[in-house]
């Protein structure tokens, strides 16, 4: 391979895997400050609201997901039955995990210190019933 096949150093994509949290071993997971992204795709996202509740989806019926920067981040999943919109700061971690579906677990609230740091935080969860249209 000569030196103009390698990739440029300072690439988008390098700053993103420099970036990234390390697993203390290779096939566990890696927790972030508010959601937890496995070695491998899983099955079902387990969503934590502040409320305490807990929602189980599964991957599988996921039709979208949109990413928005402004005026706040936000990740909107949409199911045939249900939306979710997860809003905070910082998500670009949670939206390139959730693509992979190895998103395991998201929380919202976990972590109460909103200051704009560098790791993501999700300030809120929201769960829309869809309504059901008779044929």
């Amino acid at each position: 391979m000569s030196t103009s096949d390698k990739p440029p150093t300072g690439s988008v994509l390098d700053r993103y895997i420099r970036d990234r949290p390390k697993a203390a071993e290779p096939d566990q997971p890696i927790k972030h400050s508010c959601f937890t992204e496995m070695p491998i795709a899983v099955a079902m996202l387990d969503l934590h609201l502040a409320d305490g509740s807990r929602l189980a989806l599964p991957y599988h019926y996921l039709e979208a997901i949109d990413f928005t920067l402004s005026p706040a981040s936000e990740i909107k999943l949409t199911f045939p039955t249900k939306s979710v919109q997860i809003k905070g700061h910082n998500l670009h971690p949670l939206y390139t995990a959730l693509i992979g579906h190895r998103v395991g677990r998201i929380d919202a609230a976990a972590n109460q210190q909103f200051g704009k740091t560098e790791s993501s935080a999700v300030t809120n969860i929201t769960v829309t019933e869809k309504s059901r249209t008779s044929s």
